[in-house]
């Protein structure tokens, strides 16, 4: 609540007995309890703040397993040709898998690499096919599904669906995360722990 200088001489001449001490010293009441509130409202914003950073430290321990789990899990090959081939083999065999028909592939070496900013790919590389494949509705949604579990560090881009008489047409780019080997963690960008 805010009073006005105006607001304050109307009240001193309605109590004479103050008089203009009495006029400077309600002057100066308010400008305390103007300050005290002020006050109030930066504790809460910092109590506020305050609450939130130890939320993100309570769930420290559980961003750092997912760290260590990705580290320790993610494929790690020896050069973006490598990491390559093995995507396009492990495309042929899930679509095997799934009676799916690969119909045509094109790796696109640094295709989705060359997108991202330098900032957002220095953890991790990235490779890319694209592909057409066909069959079946339920075995192609099955299978896209399968393709971006976490485990697998792949996913897909681009995806075009058409519906003829014998399923589904797809056109998409899947992209698969690793790890090179020759590039040491320490040239990567770390967050401080």
């Amino acid at each position: 609540m805010k009073i006005s200088k105006r607001d304050l001489v109307g009240l001193a001449r309605k109590i004479p007995v103050f008089g203009i001490a009495g006029m400077f010293a309600l002057f100066f009441a308010m400008t305390a309890v103007e300050q005290i509130l002020l006050c109030n409202e930066e504790g809460a914003e910092l109590m506020q703040e305050h609450y939130q950073l130890a939320n993100l430290l309570s769930k420290r321990q559980t961003w750092d397993s997912r760290s260590n789990w990705i580290t320790q899990e993610i494929p790690r090959f020896d050069s973006e040709d490598m990491a390559s081939k093995f995507l396009v083999e492990k495309i042929k065999q899930s679509l095997l898998n799934y009676g799916l028909e690969l119909k045509s592939h094109r790796v696109s070496l640094q295709g989705v690499s060359n997108l991202l900013a330098a900032e957002e790919r220095q953890n991790f590389d990235r490779t890319s096919v694209e592909i057409k494949i066909s069959g079946e509705e339920k075995r192609v949604v099955g299978w896209l599904h399968n393709l971006q579990q976490p485990g697998n560090f792949s996913g897909y881009d681009n995806l075009t669906i058409k519906l003829d008489e014998f399923g589904l047409n797809c056109e998409l780019q899947i992209s698969q995360w690793y790890l090179n080997r020759y590039r040491s963690l320490s040239e990567r960008h770390r967050f401080p722990s």
